[in-house]
């Protein structure tokens, strides 16, 4: 995919606060990683949680 050069890959830094464990820190990620979803034009028309009704 990346080879055809139609796809950006953009790193973020994130500041994981007291988050220690590996659990704490997976949690930490999502929330930032959602936060970047729920902006990108991309997921405008998609639902957070794939089991809604």
């Amino acid at each position: 995919m990346i080879e055809t050069g139609e796809y950006t890959i953009t790193f973020y830094e994130v500041d994981m606060g007291t988050a220690t464990t590996r659990k704490e820190q997976n949690h930490v990620l999502r929330h930032f990683e959602q936060q970047i979803m729920d902006v990108s034009p991309h997921n405008q028309n998609r639902s957070r949680a794939m089991n809604q009704t």
